[in-house]
């Protein structure tokens, strides 16, 4: 998602959480999280660290959208109300020129 999509979400006062796996520093998550009004952050987290903060959410908001790559965000996924996987939009990428693969995942 990139920044504007964020900042968005922010403006409905929905709750925006970003969360990272191990691929950034916590302090490159922490800024892009700045940059885009995220309410929380949570970084360094591996695939199966993201769902007992989505079921939480669950409980609490009673619907929860997961927006991720589709690989280590399938846990979270598949407890959330909805999953929107990107993975289909970053293969066609990757095949081109994988060398932008991070800058394309974090919407850059």
């Amino acid at each position: 998602m990139q920044l504007q999509q964020f900042k968005h979400c922010t403006c409905w006062h929905k709750k925006v959480v970003i969360i990272s796996g191990r691929q950034f520093s916590a302090r490159t998550v922490n800024a892009i999280a700045k940059q885009a009004g995220s309410d929380e952050v949570l970084a360094d987290q591996l695939p199966e660290d993201k769902v007992e903060p989505f079921a939480l959410w669950l409980l609490e908001y009673k619907h929860v959208k997961v927006v991720g790559d589709g690989g280590n965000d399938a846990p979270a996924m598949a407890i959330a109300s909805i999953g929107i996987a990107l993975w289909a939009v970053l293969v066609p990428m990757l095949l081109l020129k994988p060398q932008t693969s991070h800058a394309f995942r974090m919407g850059f």
